[in-house]
Formats: C-alpha cells, sequence, structure tokens
C-alpha cells in the first residue's frame, strides 16, 4: 500500500472518549477536546482543502483516564471531518493505542493519504 502522509502533529490536553451517537454529548469536556483536536489540526494545515482520497490514522493517546482506545478514536476521527478529509467515511484504517501516563497528556495523531487503497485485485470464486 502507498501512502502520503498528510498530518503529523501532538494535541495537548486530556483526550475525552465518543462513545455513541447518543451518548457522546454527556462525555464531560468532549466538545472542548473535539474543538482543540479540530483546531489543532487546522493550524497545521494552513490553506490545504480536505481530501476525498483514502484515509490511515495512527493515533497514540496519552491519558490516566480509563476508556478504550476506540472511543477515543472516534472522537479524534469526527474532530478532523471537513479538516483534513471531507467524511469519515474515507477513513479506511484506524491504529489506535492508549498508554497510560502521568506525561502530558494528548494524542499524537499521523494521518496518511492511502494512494492505492487496494493494490491486490480481489479474485472470484473457484
Amino acid at each position: 500500500m502507498t501512502t502520503i502522509e498528510l498530518l503529523d502533529v501532538f494535541v495537548m490536553g486530556h483526550p475525552r472518549p465518543r462513545s455513541s451517537a447518543k451518548t457522546w454529548r454527556r462525555v464531560k469536556g468532549i466538545k472542548e477536546w473535539m474543538r482543540t483536536v479540530a483546531w489543532t489540526a487546522k493550524s497545521h494545515l494552513v490553506g490545504v482543502k480536505p481530501t476525498d482520497s483514502p484515509i490511515s490514522l495512527y493515533l497514540t493517546f496519552y491519558s490516566v483516564a480509563q476508556g478504550d482506545a476506540t472511543n477515543y478514536a472516534k472522537a479524534v476521527e469526527d474532530a478532523l471531518t471537513k479538516i483534513l478529509y471531507t467524511d469519515d467515511r474515507q477513513v479506511l484504517e484506524i491504529h489506535a493505542k492508549l498508554v497510560r501516563s502521568f506525561a502530558t497528556p494528548g494524542v499524537q495523531i499521523t494521518a496518511y493519504e492511502i494512494v492505492d487503497p487496494n493494490p491486490y485485485p480481489i479474485r472470484g470464486g473457484p
């Protein structure tokens, strides 16, 4: 798979999880966290329009809070919509890791545009 790096940035702050569409508004600080992620990404992508290409995200969260990596990743994925990519359905792969750490809280985001999302032809049955 061929990729092109689009973004490599550390977002400082306390990561917040986003689980379902019904409950995410009840997570304290989620809106502020998503705004911080969006603003930081925008500041590193000045003059760059959101891509329509497939995306690969690598996320490393640093936090002492409980939660699972997939819910933290969903908040970041949603925050980057309309900034890095036009629709979060373009995200074909996510590598998310949660490091329980008392160091600086935040998330390291590395995003890649996938140039050839399916380099191998899909073969039919026998």
